[in-house]
């Protein structure tokens, strides 16, 4: 009877690898048949009409938004028509042949037992965790997960959540979903895919003027982790600082709490500072995130630092100091590379591939680098190497009403080069990987990165590195020993590091090897998994329950 049932949805005739579903026949007439059968004797047959219609009304919606997310070809649509008439028609021929038998004494008598005791499956544990260690159940919240999403906080969650799973602990990451509610058992890891409930504002939401969207999600995370407590005895909650997603959890006070430090509405504003042009969005959105950051900062149970310049910066922006006896600095970790590495280019198969993996905004350093490259490539006949650009090529500079992208595009240079310069936009999570381990260099000009998630990407396919001086890099890459680091914004030392490692395959090889001992020694998801649990328990010890 203690038995822990789940239900996934796994790939069928019903539905495909990607879980939407396709044939809605066996769905729909399945509804009508269950409710004419079991809630006659209880409700009148046209309250059971109008629920089924309603059921019916909202598959038809969800099968839409498939339709306009790409999900679905537009064709399904009228399949759909065809399979809720037919399942309409014979689950009520069918429904409207039973009356549901109720279970009454004699049935218990008769077929009355008990149940046979359940014996938990004991947790798998990586063979690297001590066999002391002390196993939690752990909620992550993110709202970006994949693989829907592969930015910074998504792949920090997926990877720090999976390898606490393999530690031993029970895991469990709340996430959005734009189609329905659903949780899937994804590599040791329970994963949560929710809608956002409109929700109301409790008293103390409403005193901390926190903005709607931004409390709609925090509430429905809270909400769902209300019910897994229902059966799972909850340890910690943790949860990112962008878009304050763990401020319900820090408002109701039913568990201990950790907020982790990526980019906040601070930083971000200093790439979009046309943004504080705006006075009511200042007043109704950034100066209430901004108290509430401060909050998530001050007030959690612990703290997790993904370097010390982010602690550092914070602190001096925000106007406080970070307890030191609640606030941990935990470097990131990846797991492994998912895509065996080939054999290295000779020096007869030309050209290299540099690549820049990011947004193409200001703080990314884009325009630097697309002032470099027709530097890089004048010199070269023929052309030594190939460019690509993936990310999203959408963001315009704060000054103009033009991309970045488009810009360069209208150059004399970018027309003579354009064989040498990909532009690829967002790529999924498959390309991505592929195009790290295809490329032999990696370039990273941001003028400001908390950490650098992107640097450890290329680590550990055995890339050489060029970064920036500037935010968590310089604790990432150590200079000429496992990267090379430059200025920010400084186009000469670009340039000459560029030249640098074009020109020696030797360096490359050098620093790409350092990279990848760099990344085993310090940077796994392993070890970042391992670190986590000296900060669940000063979260635990910090906390006090209400």
């Amino acid at each position: 009877p203690n038995a822990y049932v789940h239900h996934k949805f796994a790939p069928s005739d019903i539905r495909g690898d990607n879980r939407v579903t396709r044939h809605y026949y066996p769905i729909i007439k399945n509804k009508i048949y269950f409710t004419l059968k079991h809630a006659q004797q209880f409700l009148g047959y046209d309250e059971i009409e109008q629920d089924n219609n309603d059921f019916s009304d909202q598959l038809e919606r969800s099968l839409n938004l498939n339709i306009v997310a790409g999900r679905l070809n537009v064709s399904e649509r009228e399949k759909f028509k065809k399979d809720r008439q037919r399942a309409t028609e014979d689950g009520l021929e069918r429904g409207k042949k039973y009356i549901y038998e109720m279970i009454n004494e004699e049935k218990l008598q008769r077929y009355g037992g008990n149940f046979l005791k359940f014996s938990p499956i004991p947790a798998l544990q990586d063979s690297n965790t001590p066999a002391n260690s002390t196993h939690r159940v752990i909620v992550l919240i993110s709202m970006d997960f994949p693989p829907e999403h592969v930015g910074g906080i998504a792949v920090f969650s997926k990877d720090l959540a999976e390898s606490l799973a393999k530690q031993g602990n029970i895991v469990h990451v709340i996430t959005k979903d734009p189609v329905l509610n659903r949780v899937d058992f994804e590599n040791g890891v329970w994963v949560h895919r929710l809608l956002v409930d409109k929700v109301a504002k409790t008293a103390a939401a409403k005193s901390n003027n926190i903005p709607q969207h931004i409390w709609d999600w925090s509430a429905t995370a809270l909400k769902e982790v209300k019910r897994i407590a229902t059966h799972r005895t909850i340890d910690v909650v943790e949860a990112p600082i962008w878009d304050c997603e763990g401020i319900a959890f820090l408002l109701d006070k039913q568990w201990p709490l950790v907020t982790s430090l990526h980019t906040t509405l601070h930083f971000w504003l200093d790439a979009y500072p046309q943004r504080t042009g705006d006075t009511k969005h200042m007043q109704k959105f950034v100066q209430p995130m901004l108290l509430l950051e401060k909050q998530l900062m001050t007030q959690a149970d612990a703290v997790r630092a993904n370097s010390v310049a982010i602690k550092q910066d914070i602190a001096v922006a925000y106007e406080f100091e970070f307890n030191p006896q609640t606030t941990l600095v935990i470097p990131h970790g990846l797991a492994n590379p998912s895509i065996a590495l080939t054999e290295k280019k000779s020096q007869q198969q030309k050209p290299l591939t540099i690549l820049f993996v990011g947004r193409l905004e200001y703080r990314k350093g884009i325009d630097v680098l697309l002032a470099v490259i027709p530097l890089i490539l004048q010199n070269q006949q023929p052309p030594k190497v190939i460019f690509r650009i993936i990310g999203d090529d959408s963001l315009k500079k704060t000054d103009e009403t033009i991309t970045y992208k488009n810009r360069y595009l209208k150059t004399e240079a970018a027309k003579e080069n354009a064989a040498y310069v990909h532009f690829e936009g967002r790529v999924d999570e498959a390309i991505l990987q592929q195009a790290y381990a295809d490329c032999d260099i990696f370039v990273a000009p941001s003028r400001y990165e908390s950490f650098g998630l992107v640097l450890l990407e290329a680590m550990r396919y055995t890339k050489p590195l060029i970064a920036c001086s500037a935010g968590g890099m310089p604790e990432i890459i150590t200079p000429e020993q496992d990267g090379l680091l430059i200025k920010a914004g400084d186009q000469e030392q670009l340039l000459q590091a560029l030249n640098r490692l074009i020109e020696s395959a030797e360096l490359r090889n050098t620093l790409g090897n350092h990279a990848r001992q760099s990344f085993d020694q310090k940077f796994t998801a392993q070890r970042m998994a391992q670190a986590s649990a000296e900060l669940y328990q000063i979260a635990e010890n910090t906390y006090s329950k209400p």
